[in-house]
C-alpha cells in the first residue's frame, strides 16, 4: 500500500500504533508535512512502474508512468538533489526488475487483482481495508500475494519487517475472504534493493524472498485485536469531543521519535503546547481534510 488511504486503510491505524500523538497531530489536527520523505515517493513511484508494466506488459509505458507521476510529484520533495537521484536512479530499478522478475511474472502468473482495494468487516461495525499490490494464480490453482519493497538500507530487515510485520496478516485475511474457496499459499516479499550510496546499476538486486504464511488462527487473531483497536480509536475520539485532554488520550512513543534514520515529522512541534486556531496549520504544515477524522476539536484546543 502507497499511503495511509483511508480511515481503515492498514498504514492509518497502525499509525496510531506507534505513536498516539503523531495520530493525533495527523489524523485528528489534519497536520501534513509540507513535503514527502524521498523514500515515500521514490516507492510509490517504482509500485506505479510495476503496476502500469504488469497491466500493458509495456516497459516503455511503465517508465513513461513512473516519469509523469515524480514530475507530478515535484512540489513534495522538498530538496532538488533528491529529486534528481530519483529520476536518475528509479527507470534503471524499473528496468532491472523488469529483466529479473516482471516479464516471467506475466508468463507464470495469471493476474487477479491489481492494486485492488479489500475489505474485512467486523461484527462492530468496522471495517479495515487493504491494497496488496498484486493477487496472482500459477497454473496450479494457487493463489500468491507479491507485496512489493524498495531499499536502500538493507534486503534483509526490509524482507524481515515482511515476513513478521501485520501487513502481511491482514493481506492474507482479506484474500481469504475475497477467494474463499481458493489454495490462498501465502505473500512473497519483491524487492528492490539498490544501496542508497551505490552508483554502480551493477549493483541492483532484485530478489524474491522466502514465502510468508499465516494460519487460520494467526489472521483469526489479527482481526479480534484489530477490532479491539478500531473501537479503540472510536472511544478516544468521542472523549476528545467531550472535552478530555489529548495530552491524556493520545501519548506520544518516544521510540519512534527519531527511527529509520531520520527524525519524526512531528518532532519540532510534539513538545510544544499549540494553541494554533483548529483548521489551520503551524509553519512547515499543510492542513489535510481527507485523512481527518470527523472530530469537533474546540477551536484553540491545546495538545
Amino acid at each position: 500500500m502507497k499511503s495511509m488511504g483511508t480511515h481503515s486503510g492498514f498504514h492509518w491505524y497502525t499509525l496510531y500504533q506507534s505513536c498516539g500523538r503523531r495520530f493525533y497531530f495527523r489524523s485528528i489536527l489534519g497536520y501534513k508535512p509540507r513535503f514527502t520523505p524521498p523514500p515515500l515517493i521514490n516507492g510509490t513511484a517504482f509500485h506505479l512502474g510495476k503496476e502500469t508494466f504488469y497491466s500493458t506488459a509495456s516497459e516503455a509505458k511503465a517508465l513513461k508512468a513512473m516519469s509523469l507521476y515524480l514530475t507530478e510529484a515535484r512540489g513534495e520533495i522538498e530538496f532538488n538533489e533528491d529529486f534528481a537521484i530519483m529520476r536518475a536512479r528509479l527507470p534503471l530499478m524499473l528496468s532491472s526488475w523488469i529483466k529479473a522478475h516482471g516479464a516471467s511474472d506475466l508468463k507464470h502468473y495469471t493476474f487477479l487483482a491489481l492494486e485492488r482495494e479489500f475489505s474485512i468487516p467486523f461484527p462492530n461495525g468496522f471495517v479495515a481495508t487493504v491494497r496488496p499490490d498484486a493477487v496472482v494464480r500459477d497454473s496450479n490453482g494457487a493463489i500468491f500475494i507479491l507485496e512489493t519493497k524498495t531499499s536502500g538500507a538493507s534486503a534483509a530487515l526490509t524482507e524481515t519487517a515482511v515476513s513478521f510485520g501485520d501487513q502481511a496478516t491482514v493481506q492474507l485475511a482479506a484474500a481469504r475472504r475475497a477467494f474463499p474457496r481458493a489454495r490462498i499459499e501465502g505473500v512473497i516479499p519483491d524487492i528492490l534493493f539498490w544501496l542508497k550510496s551505490s552508483r554502480s546499476a551493477r549493483e541492483i538486486r532484485c530478489i524474491r524472498g522466502a514465502l510468508v504464511t499465516r494460519t487460520r488462527e494467526q489472521t483469526d487473531e489479527w482481526e479480534r485485536s484489530t477490532a479491539s483497536l478500531l473501537s479503540e480509536i472510536s472511544q478516544k475520539a468521542l472523549a476528545l469531543e467531550h472535552g478530555a485532554e489529548p495530552v491524556t488520550l493520545f501519548r506520544r512513543n518516544t521510540e519512534f521519535c527519531v527511527s529509520y534514520n531520520k527524525a519524526c515529522e512531528y518532532l519540532h512541534i510534539c513538545r510544544e503546547s499549540l494553541d494554533i486556531p483548529f483548521g489551520r496549520a503551524p509553519h512547515g504544515f499543510t492542513f489535510d481534510t481527507v485523512l481527518r477524522m470527523n472530530v469537533r476539536v474546540k477551536k484553540g484546543k491545546k495538545s
